[in-house]
């Protein structure tokens, strides 16, 4: 890693040309740590006094949403949505469609309590490995964090399921009756896959309706864009890598639109529902889908 570094903080851009980027991915990890929401610089900076309300946000975040929705996700959502907790469990500042309700909570904060129970039992039988290590110095970073934790919190449900069998060996007088409970929770996680894959059958999924949506702008975008011209557009990564264009993000066009025609940026293109910029900008609406309207202009 250290030549990489070396060449990184040699070749930093500025903070102008960051802003001038525009997107999350401009942005370093302290940068985005200091911000009230990572990748949002709109939303404005903390202070160190700001960050106990943070941890608190993110400790709720994973001990409140975050083990039920890894143990128990179909308390969360139909079984058509799954596996969109993933991007759809948190709170905050900013409170996502899932884990919000009372009863998910209580049920989450009792399987954490079961989990941290089999943590500690784990140590005192077996002493301290890597695991419980890596463990708690991943949740401290992942609650400080400013962004929902679920994602982070995530690659660690193998150890999360290890503690919890351990819990429930402490709190059971019999391997009997864990047994019974894991068996529900892993048939509960079976029937969930069984009927997504029933109900994608004869249902329309949104996820992939979404996709072909955007499949469909990069089609028009190919067979009618054959002229030259820079992209702004709301993910620069994609559109680079479906069309070889450079892109910049779409990002406060009011503030841009100036310097965006100035560089070489022609081309607008939305991959989400937004509403069009002001029209007295001046630009063409080439293309828009019937179903989110996603769009493409030229300016």
């Amino acid at each position: 890693m250290g030549p990489w570094l070396v060449y990184a903080r040699a070749h930093a851009p500025t903070q102008a040309e960051r802003e001038a980027h525009g997107g999350a991915h401009a942005f370093t990890y302290s940068q985005e740590f200091w911000m009230r929401w990572a990748g949002m610089p709109t939303a404005g900076t903390i202070t160190w006094s700001d960050l106990p309300s943070r941890v608190k946000d993110g400790l709720v975040d994973v001990f409140g949403r975050d083990v039920a929705g890894i143990v128990v996700p179909v308390l969360f959502r139909p079984a058509l949505e799954s596996g969109e907790e993933v991007i759809s469990v948190g709170g905050g500042i900013f409170p996502a469609s899932m884990g919000v309700a009372r009863g998910t909570m209580a049920v989450s904060f009792a399987l954490s309590a079961i989990v941290i129970l089999g943590f500690v039992a784990l140590i005192r039988r077996d002493g301290i490995t890597s695991a419980e290590l890596v463990v708690p110095i991943s949740l401290v970073l992942i609650v400080t964090w400013p962004q929902w934790a679920f994602r982070f919190v995530l690659p660690m449900t193998p150890f999360l399921y290890l503690y919890l069998v351990s819990g429930l060996r402490v709190l059971t007088p019999s391997m009997a009756i864990a047994r019974v409970l894991l068996v529900c929770a892993i048939s509960l996680n079976v029937i969930d896959h069984a009927s997504y894959i029933v109900q994608s059958r004869s249902r329309p999924l949104d996820w992939a309706a979404d996709a072909q949506e955007v499949d469909e702008v990069f089609a028009w975008m190919e067979q009618h864009l054959s002229g030259p011209g820079h992209v702004a557009t709301t993910n620069p990564a994609l559109v680079h890598l479906r069309t070889g264009r450079r892109t910049v993000a779409l990002d406060n066009a009011a503030a841009n639109w100036a310097r965006w025609k100035r560089s070489g940026i022609r081309y607008l293109v939305c991959l989400r529902t937004a509403d069009l910029p002001d029209p007295s900008r001046g630009y063409t609406v080439l293309y828009r889908t019937s179903r989110h309207g996603l769009w493409i202009l030229e300016i």
